[in-house]
């Protein structure tokens, strides 16, 4: 009985060395990071529990070429529920300030030009509502305090006469350098821009444009709904990207207090009283 232990005692130990070296044999030997273009991620769960299945698909970076950034971008389509509740789904989008992918402005005495364009049509006596702001000079680049302007607006024309103003602005340089870093803050997704629409009768379009250096632009635009009008698109350096944030929206508020709002709410004021004649 002693020796039969031993020998099966002795088989174990050969086996296990065995299987020590064959998982050495097959160690999985990763090439060098530089050569990885995407990588995907699956992972669902069932069970006993309300909010199954989860399912999770996560994918990173771009098949067509290689990802050789500081950062992956990618996405991650959730998929909860629908054994006890309806299926929620929701896709969310991974953005990170990769280095190619995130705008890279230019120092502020490089740019010599902002416009704006800001329009609305909708069921309402004073639409359509346009706006187009224009602040500093073409000919020179940006380098005083404060940066001048100009504001057109046109208000009404479809239940009154169209009333039209113009007035002239003037933005502070700091708000204008703070106006650009929260623009520089997006992150840029290759992917078809696709304006959220959900409802009718509320129609907006909104334009920046961003002149600097010897003629190039940058240009954030959207026909979004909601506050802050996500998803926007991107012009930058040929390409279209998509933002899926609110930060071009937010940049813009930062100019509110600048571009003669009190002058565009007197108009609709007066267009609102000829409507209702």
């Amino acid at each position: 009985m002693k020796k039969s232990k031993l020998v099966w005692g002795f088989a174990i130990f050969l086996i296990t060395i065995w299987l020590s070296l064959y998982t050495v044999g097959q160690t999985v030997i990763f090439p060098d990071t530089s050569t990885d273009h995407s990588i995907t991620i699956i992972d669902n769960w069932g069970g006993l529990n309300p909010v199954v299945p989860k399912n999770a698909l996560y994918i990173l970076g771009n098949p067509k070429k290689s990802t050789n950034h500081e950062q992956f971008q990618g996405s991650i389509p959730f998929s909860v529920g629908e054994y006890w509740s309806d299926l929620k789904k929701e896709p969310v989008w991974l953005s990170s300030h990769t280095v190619s992918q995130t705008v890279i402005f230019p120092d502020i005495s490089t740019v010599y030009s902002i416009t704006i364009i800001d329009n609305w049509v909708g069921l309402s006596p004073v639409a359509p509502i346009n706006s187009l702001y224009i602040l500093g000079n073409y000919e020179k680049f940006i380098d005083h305090e404060q940066i001048q302007g100009s504001a057109f607006f046109s208000v009404g024309g479809y239940r009154s006469d169209t009333q039209k103003e113009t007035v002239q602005i003037s933005v502070p340089k700091d708000v204008i350098q703070a106006f650009l870093q929260k623009l520089s803050q997006v992150s840029l997704e290759n992917s078809e821009y696709k304006p959220f629409a959900e409802w009718t009768d509320d129609y907006p379009e909104i334009t920046i444009q961003v002149f600097y250096g010897n003629g190039e632009t940058i240009e954030f635009y959207t026909s979004s709904q909601g506050d802050e009008h996500t998803p926007w698109k991107v012009t930058y350096n040929g390409e279209s990207y998509v933002v899926n944030s609110g930060l071009p929206m937010q940049a813009l508020e930062m100019l509110n207090d600048y571009l003669a709002q009190d002058v565009l709410n007197n108009l609709m004021e007066q267009v609102e009283k000829q409507a209702d004649l």
